[in-house]
């Protein structure tokens, strides 16, 4: 198990190789929060389109995406059955209803896991702030230290 050190007795450099652990931390846990936000947007999209399908767009035209960057012209079928993408290659018929509860779902699902991460990234901010502090007082507390001396030594080296 991993030993705790207060903070205060930790060397500069190594106050800043904990910085630098903090941010790397950091900078996985706001990568994942972005990747949970995207994905629960996506779902919210799919949620917003499947409730637009109506009986009333049966056969009207739209653009099917091919690529990203590629579109073909389509016709929508009745909507009374979906196809949707539930994860890992797996695909299921549902009807609009069905798709758009499964959706909201997810969305609710990983809402929850956004709340789940947060406090974690909060937390290493704090954390970041207070290793921050100590690491500037330690700093500022060297370089009085090292000008006091090179005073004290250009001092004396002026006496005979």
């Amino acid at each position: 198990m991993a030993q705790s050190v207060p903070i205060n007795q930790l060397s500069i450099p190594q106050l800043r190789e904990v910085l630098e652990k903090i941010d790397e931390e950091m900078e996985f846990l706001t990568s994942s929060l972005q990747n949970l936000k995207t994905v629960q947007q996506k779902f919210m999209d799919s949620k917003e389109a499947v409730e637009r399908l109506t009986p009333d767009r049966a056969h009207s035209e739209t653009l099917v995406p091919m690529t990203s960057t590629l579109y073909v012209l389509g016709r929508l079928c009745p909507p009374d059955k979906v196809t949707v993408d539930i994860g890992t290659g797996y695909y299921a018929d549902m009807t609009p209803t069905q798709a758009a509860d499964f959706f909201q779902r997810k969305a609710e699902f990983l809402a929850k896991e956004i709340e789940k991460v947060q406090p974690g990234l909060q937390e290493k901010y704090a954390t970041k702030q207070v290793v921050t502090e100590v690491l500037q007082a330690k700093v500022k507390v060297a370089v009085s230290s090292q000008q006091a001396s090179t005073a004290q030594a250009q001092a004396g080296g002026n006496q005979p």
